[in-house]
């Protein structure tokens, strides 16, 4: 059975509009996984910036700073 004849069974079964519905859903939900998956690298991306950021300006400050005193 092919994807075209899968799909027009699913139609048939469950109706036009919901088969519908049941594809905008499925679009929604890859669409939503997708952003999430976006949003998660760029939240490692900004740890890692931060990370290296605060390296840079702990190299730069003089060896007696105590480091605690700056967070």
């Amino acid at each position: 059975m092919s994807d075209y004849d899968s799909k027009n069974e699913c139609r048939l079964f469950i109706g036009e509009d919901n088969f519908e519905n049941l594809e905008a859903e499925i679009k929604a939900r890859k669409r939503k996984n997708c952003f999430r998956a976006f949003e998660e690298e760029m939240k490692k991306n900004i740890e890692i910036e931060l990370k290296v950021q605060k390296d840079r300006e702990l190299k730069l400050l003089p060896p007696d700073v105590d480091v605690d005193e700056l967070c």
